[in-house]
């Protein structure tokens, strides 16, 4: 459930647990691939603290109470923002249960969120200089790009990351993303600053823009580790 997989077809088989769900799916996958994919996912079992964790309850017996005790420990040990992400994911999980008619309801539905407050916190003109001297300055020119890219076209992490060279047209200045977070096409104006940064990177025909063999999509996933 945590990564997607249709677990009747797969190698999880009988009375599933989450706890081992995720140590068998570590073996599987290694532990590059289960620290990059599954710390990103956010819902990590054997890591958060939770005084009621859900590890050894099979997914037919989850109660709403369950779910619901769960998320407030989480957000009593973990904090308010944690707990409504994991909330969310594993709703989204259940769903997907549903789907494969593993279940019949969703015992996450209607669960409360705890109240989050905006962030309303800005660079101030003297951080926002210091911020650029930092990133001028550093000799991760990859990590340098992507930032930039994000300052220069206001995209999502994950939009940036992902951006293949046949998509940037230089000649009218537009850059096409076709899988965006709401499932639709885009096309984002270019500044003059965006396309330096291309320029800077070095112009392709094809290909991702911030390519990577240590990551199983062939693009930039972390961009801490480069």
């Amino acid at each position: 459930l945590c990564y997607g997989e249709h677990i009747i077809d797969g190698w999880v088989r009988d009375k599933i647990h989450s706890r081992r769900f995720v140590f068998d799916y570590r073996a599987k996958i290694g532990d590059n691939d289960y620290f990059g994919y599954f710390r990103r996912l956010g819902l990590r079992y054997a890591e958060l603290r939770s005084d009621e964790p859900l590890e050894n309850i099979e997914i037919d017996k989850l109660t709403r109470n369950n779910i619901d005790i769960w998320h407030k420990s989480i957000g009593k040990n973990s904090g308010i923002y944690m707990a409504n992400r994991c909330l969310a994911l594993i709703r989204h999980m259940l769903n997907m249960a549903i789907d494969w008619g593993l279940l019949t309801i969703n015992p996450a539905q209607n669960i409360r969120q705890f109240k989050e407050v905006a962030r309303d916190r800005f660079l101030q003109p003297a951080e926002i200089t210091n911020f650029m001297q930092a990133l001028m300055g550093t000799t991760n020119e990859m990590f340098k790009h992507f930032i930039l890219l994000l300052l220069y076209t206001g995209q999502r992490k994950a939009n940036i990351l992902a951006l293949r060279w046949e998509h940037i047209n230089l000649h009218n200045c537009i850059l096409y993303l076709p899988d965006t977070k709401n499932n639709q096409s885009q096309q984002i104006p270019l500044t003059k600053q965006a396309i330096n940064v291309l320029k800077d990177i070095g112009i392709k025909d094809f290909g991702w823009v911030f390519p990577s063999k240590q990551s199983t999509s062939g693009h930039m996933e972390n961009p801490k580790r480069y």
